[in-house]
């Protein structure tokens, strides 16, 4: 864990697993959430964490999650975390210390897969992307109306303004490119920067609390340029933004 008043600072390891994978930090910095390996060639079978300060860490047991990639996000309140099962069907959960970890599901007549991405400051909307039949389709979960669809433009939502009213994600539109939903436009389609070589691609990352700024990467080949996106000046190279600023 990083601070400006301590620097770096080694949290350890947890039980009895040896490589510890820290992927979500609370508004306040006081809560990390993580997965746990037995070593470092070993990325199943993991155990997720939570690690408060003054407590050290404790166990997500029920979870189920695995892979150095799975991103495990803990809301800014550090009250909810979500994150995607793998043991047997590989659902998105949400997890509270009231509740333990809780299902999201799947879409209806899914193909049992769903993955949860990010989630409110308050923990109360989670967004990612399930497995309908067909595409997969991002999602946009609430306890009052469950897993709904954000349409067959965005198939992974990756980010959720801080009030949960606009999205950001990727899609696809005859090539996979940044997405951003909003509950007055649906799903719209941001495209990509132009491609430096071969068929252009992208995807948008994440957004700010406001839902007015989107970040992400584009390029072609899946060869990624940061860039930076508003309704004012469209897709802009983050390169380019800071050369403009005299950055050399």
């Amino acid at each position: 864990k990083w601070t400006e008043a301590t620097g770096l600072v080694r949290l350890g390891t947890f039980g009895t697993n040896g490589v510890t994978d820290a992927t979500s930090v609370s508004g306040d910095g006081k809560i990390i959430v993580g997965n746990t390996y037995a070593n470092l060639n070993s990325y199943t079978d993991s155990d997720p964490f939570l690690y408060t300060d003054g407590a050290g860490f404790s166990s997500l047991s029920g979870c189920g999650c695995h892979g150095s990639r799975t991103k495990i996000t803990i809301s800014d309140d550090g009250t909810t975390v979500v994150g995607s099962g793998a043991n047997g069907n590989a659902f998105a959960y949400r997890w509270t210390a009231q509740t333990g970890p809780v299902s999201l599901g799947d879409f209806p007549g899914g193909n049992n897969f769903s993955q949860a991405l990010d989630v409110t400051p308050d923990g109360r909307v989670v967004v990612g992307g399930g497995n309908p039949p067909g595409p997969l389709q991002g999602f946009r979960w609430t306890e009052d109306n469950d897993m709904e669809s954000l349409g067959s433009l965005m198939y992974t939502a990756y980010a959720i303004s801080a009030d949960g009213s606009a999205i950001a994600g990727v899609g696809f539109n005859g090539q996979q490119g940044a997405v951003r939903w909003t509950e007055q436009e649906g799903a719209v389609w941001l495209g990509n920067l132009p491609s430096l070589q071969g068929k252009p691609a992208g995807f948008a990352a994440d957004i700010s609390a406001d839902g007015s700024v989107i970040v992400g990467g584009s390029g072609g080949d899946y060869r990624f340029q940061a860039f930076r996106w508003t309704a004012a000046s469209g897709m802009l190279r983050v390169k380019a933004i800071l050369e403009d600023l005299g950055v050399d």
